[in-house]
């Protein structure tokens, strides 16, 4: 098979309840130039023989020597990605057909942009819809810091980060690190680097369940610190302010401006935040 132009990257780990229908979706896309490059983080349930049964050429398997961690398997697929661009895909999550299409077409209209991303539907266990989720992150200023201040003013969900990337910007990020969140330090990088384009249609739904990593109704604050950095501290202090920090001193190294701009956004943000919730109190 010839370089694909996409590289979808499934990091997986007992992904074995999921894994089949979101390997189907991506072969179903109507987009054809790319690799579904899967890597197992030494599963101890039926993935690997998931992944073995599907005879696509376009199927690429890497099995980690030794289990990672849920945010080294995210960056894993990163390092071995060979297309010029680069989508995650969460083993639960799904994508309609026309998805990675869309995204990709977008992009080679939008030469600035660093990522493309459709709207997304939350969807429950049993794949049916609960509720519309909008990013509002269409960025589309010309001025890095301009764009990073309306991220951090409506960032949310990170649903973003699971639509397409330029690859070549991406591994100008620091991808994740190690503390929780830092997703949201990697997407104020790329916004500092580049556009991001919204596709106005509902192409991607993302899975709520009990074992997600991160949106699980009942998911502690201990088990997120161990997903991030299995070897670090069993619990996270003040996780929230150091993703602030992390990220200001991520993006001085791209753009001071946009440092800036995120630190002032980001505390009025949470300062009318904690407004919101006196008043709610106080009048209730």
């Amino acid at each position: 098979m010839s370089e694909a132009r996409l590289t979808v990257g499934m990091p997986v780990y007992n992904a074995g309840k999921y894994l089949a229908e979101g390997i189907e979706a991506i072969l179903a896309s109507e987009y054809g130039d790319f690799e579904l490059l899967i890597s197992d983080n030494c599963s101890t349930d039926s993935t690997l023989d998931i992944c073995a049964s599907f005879r696509d050429p376009r199927i690429r398997v890497h099995r980690n020597e030794t289990n990672l961690g849920g945010v080294h398997n995210y960056n894993q697929v990163v390092k071995l990605a060979r297309g010029e661009l680069f989508k995650w895909q969460a083993y639960d999550d799904l994508c309609a057909p026309s998805m990675l299409g869309k995204c990709v077409d977008t992009l080679d209209h939008n030469p600035d942009a660093v990522l493309a991303y459709p709207r997304t539907v939350l969807i429950n266990g049993a794949g049916e819809k609960t509720k519309s989720h909008r990013d509002y992150l269409d960025l589309r200023q010309r001025a890095p810091w301009k764009r990073v201040a309306q991220y951090a003013r409506k960032i949310s969900l990170v649903n973003p980060m699971y639509g397409v990337i330029r690859t070549a910007a991406l591994r100008r990020t620091g991808v994740l690190r190690t503390y929780v969140s830092s997703d949201y330090t990697m997407l104020a990088e790329l916004a500092a680097l580049g556009e991001f384009c919204e596709v106005p249609e509902e192409l991607f739904f993302r899975r709520v369940h009990e074992d997600s990593t991160a949106l699980a109704p009942q998911r502690k604050l201990a088990d997120l610190a161990r997903w991030w950095n299995p070897s670090g501290p069993a619990r996270a202090t003040a996780p929230r302010l150091r993703m602030q920090a992390e990220t200001a001193r991520a993006l001085a190294r791209i753009d001071p401006l946009s440092a800036v701009a995120w630190t002032l956004n980001w505390n009025a943000r949470k300062t009318k935040d904690r407004l919101s919730r006196l008043k709610r109190r106080v009048l209730r």
